[in-house]
């Protein structure tokens, strides 16, 4: 019997055998009715293959289950990877779930990772056999090679030097320490947007965030020319008076204050919505999670409420100079309905991305 045969073969009552001893405190009917919510589009193929797969990957808990069924209904090919080829995917699975979910803009469709680097860089492997290098610092992935033989591309010096990052990784561990499991080096701005290659720009990340934050915004921007900035300036056009590079001027900082005021009004609407989980997805690079957010929140004690207009009025604001898209970063009060200001600070870099959209990274929630 082939093997395709042989996963063919699953059937109903193994299906239902699976559930009893996944779920033994759970009636049957309950993990069942949540699993057949798989194979119920045409595309979710091989239905008792994969509810299999996504039982064992629950491991009795019914949130995993949660998970990995909608894993499944995205692409079953992921949570066929993560059981059936456990072994060689070790922690890979997930990477694996980034990339095709958030780099299929520039990547071609992955199936293995290949190396990895201490600043987040996958060399991944393709169905067509090529070999891709994801570079999240530069919002960007390129094929290396046509044929799966990283140890050929290695032999290159140039490539080597560059993917070692070399004198970096030793000053990112001297400034913050060793990375821990699923961990890497990553950058606060990435330098693409103008972040500098230096410590003070590093920061370690989780793998499977900083790549799925950076295929986002890589997306958002691809069509954008490098180096792009805003300007009302146009090259060639006849010499203006005084009067009108005024006038220029003042809607180019209207335009900034429109931006950076309509990304503060956001987050603090969220923060005093108690929207933590959104304001986490809102935000560009996820330094701060949703429960690190709540954290910060409950042990200032106080309820937030949103700033008072007009909301320029008490913002601190400072332009960072020397990046490629116009960026600030900003220190907003926070407004509390027992104290009204109150001691606690929201900050944030915000990021003009073109004329009409935002970033926005929040960096921090202290006491000041």
């Amino acid at each position: 019997m082939s093997h395709v045969e042989y996963y063919m073969n699953h059937t109903r009552e193994e299906v239902t055998a699976a559930v009893r001893i996944a779920f033994p405190g759970t009636p049957v009917a309950t993990i069942l009715e949540i699993l057949d919510l798989y194979g119920i589009e045409p595309h979710e193929g091989e239905r008792e293959r994969v509810q299999l797969a996504i039982l064992k990957l629950s491991e009795g808990d019914e949130n995993k289950l949660l998970n990995f069924l909608e894993a499944a209904k995205q692409d079953y090919r992921d949570v066929l990877y993560w059981t059936e080829y456990s072994q060689e995917a070790g922690s890979d699975g997930p990477v694996i779930e980034v990339l095709r979910r958030l780099w299929t803009w520039v990547l071609p469709d992955p199936v293995r990772i290949v190396a990895r680097n201490p600043f987040g860089n996958v060399v991944v492997a393709c169905a067509d056999g090529s070999l891709w290098r994801v570079c999240p610092e530069s919002l960007s992935a390129e094929k290396v090679s046509n044929k799966s033989n990283f140890e050929s591309v290695l032999e290159d010096e140039e490539f080597r030097e560059d993917w070692l990052f070399e004198g970096f990784e030793a000053a990112a561990q001297a400034s913050l320490g060793p990375v821990g499991e699923g961990q890497c080096y990553g950058f606060k701005i990435w330098p693409v947007l103008g972040g500098a290659y230096t410590p003070d720009n590093f920061a370690i990340k989780t793998l499977t965030e900083w790549l799925a934050v950076s295929g986002d915004v890589g997306k958002q921007i691809k069509d954008l020319p490098p180096g792009t900035k805003v300007t009302l300036d146009v090259v060639g056009a006849p010499q203006s008076s005084a009067s009108d590079a005024a006038t220029r001027e003042g809607q180019a900082a209207m335009l900034t204050c429109d931006l950076v005021e309509s990304g503060v009004r956001d987050v603090m609407a969220l923060l005093a919505g108690k929207s933590y989980q959104e304001l986490e997805r809102f935000t560009l690079d996820r330094r701060l999670l949703a429960a690190d957010i709540a954290r910060a929140i409950q042990e200032y004690g106080r309820t937030v409420v949103p700033c008072p207009e007009p909301i320029e009025d008490v913002l601190d604001i400072v332009e960072v100079r020397g990046a490629a898209l116009p960026t600030w970063s900003v220190v907003v009060p926070v407004y509390t309905r027992e104290e009204g200001r109150s001691d606690l600070s929201v900050e944030l870099t915000i990021v003009e991305l073109n004329g009409e959209r935002y970033g926005v990274a929040l960096d921090n929630i202290r006491v000041r």
